[in-house]
C-alpha cells in the first residue's frame, strides 16, 4: 500500500519543482506572489485532512486512542 503514497509525494514534489506563476491572458506576473501562495495554502488545507483522518483511524483501530 506504499505505492499511492509514493505517487502522492511524487506529484507534490514535481508540482513544487516545476511550478510557474499563474498568468492572465498572456500577461506575465498578473498576480502577486502572495495570491499564488494563498492558492497553495488552500490546497494544503484541503488535502491535510486525508492523511490526518487516516492516522486517527489507524490509531483508533490499533488501540492507541480509546474512544
Amino acid at each position: 500500500m506504499q505505492l499511492p503514497l509514493f505517487f502522492f509525494q511524487f506529484i507534490l514534489v514535481y508540482s513544487i519543482v516545476e511550478h510557474v506563476p499563474i498568468t492572465y491572458e498572456g500577461v506575465d506576473n498578473a498576480y502577486e506572489p502572495w495570491v499564488d501562495g494563498m492558492g497553495w495554502l488552500m490546497v494544503a488545507l484541503a488535502l491535510i485532512f486525508i492523511p490526518l483522518i487516516a492516522l486517527i483511524e489507524y490509531c483508533k483501530a490499533h488501540g492507541f486512542i480509546k474512544v
